[in-house]
């Protein structure tokens, strides 16, 4: 809470920023704070009768929730006995977790879906964000990459408003988003180390016109092949000849050392 103070305020030879490991410090970094660590100095001794600053404008935080299709929560709904007042929950505890009524039933194909955690999904291939991290105004890496925030190469995106400052202005947790998130260049990436290759079927495409990039996204599908948390068994079965455990390495198949191409979902068709 700012009404707490500056980290210095804490401390007496050391603050936290240059103490300990999880805020950018410890022994690693000869205890030294990160540079845009904030809180180093002592608070100011307030003058009598000054008006207090104004504080900086900074990004909106995007609250809405969404469903893994993309599509965004009602934040009151109700059916029979089952209701929720925000946004995402599970009244029915239901095994794969929350869940909630979407505002457009077009977009979902459905009147309800799964919702992403709150922190999004913090799996981008070879990349995974930092578990948990939040800058200092409360938005993770999902928010970043979900409002274009940031690109790939570290540098603000066409979504950040350019009177919010600079991306290291939201340093939180030893990081910002440059370091923390895979969207904005950072997370924690295994580029290293040397991996089977597995190739998507070339240009393979469902009966809907859907390709492996959005069984990926949307998560209808798992790494066996079964149907995954943004499928919904009112859609039936995975079409496609072949169909998408076949045909897409994150579903199990593909070609290549890592996708075998013969998984098959249960009750798809095997085209």
């Amino acid at each position: 809470h700012e009404e707490w103070g500056t980290f210095a305020d804490h401390g007496k030879n050391l603050s936290a920023p240059q103490a300990c490991c999880a805020c950018g410090g410890g022994s690693t970094n000869n205890f030294q704070a990160n540079p845009n660590a904030k809180g180093l100095e002592p608070s100011p001794t307030p003058t009598p009768g000054a008006p207090a600053p104004t504080p900086a404008p900074s990004p909106a935080s995007a609250s809405v929730r969404k469903t893994w299709n993309g599509c965004e929560c009602k934040k009151s709904w109700s059916e029979a006995d089952l209701s929720c007042e925000n946004y995402c929950c599970n009244p029915d505890g239901d095994e794969y977790g929350n869940w909630c009524f979407v505002k457009d039933v077009t977009c979902e194909d459905s009147d309800w879906g799964y919702c992403v955690p709150v922190g999004g999904n913090n799996e981008h291939g070879g990349c995974t964000d930092l578990q948990g991290w939040a800058d200092n105004e409360g938005d993770g890496c999902w928010i970043y990459a979900d409002e274009g925030w940031c690109k790939e190469d570290g540098t603000p995106g066409a979504g950040w408003n350019k009177d919010w400052g600079m991306l290291d202005d939201y340093f939180s947790q030893g990081h910002s988003a440059t370091t923390a998130c895979c969207a904005c260049g950072g997370g924690n990436r295994d580029d290293a180390t040397p991996k089977e290759v597995c190739n998507n079927v070339p240009s393979w495409k469902d009966d809907d016109g859907d390709g492996c990039d959005a069984y990926e996204e949307f998560k209808w599908c798992t790494s066996s092949g079964e149907y995954g948390i943004g499928w919904h068994e009112e859609w039936g079965n995975f079409r496609g000849s072949p169909t998408a455990p076949k045909a897409c390495c994150y579903c199990g198949g593909g070609t290549g050392a890592s996708g075998g191409g013969s998984a098959v979902a249960s009750g798809g068709t095997t085209g």
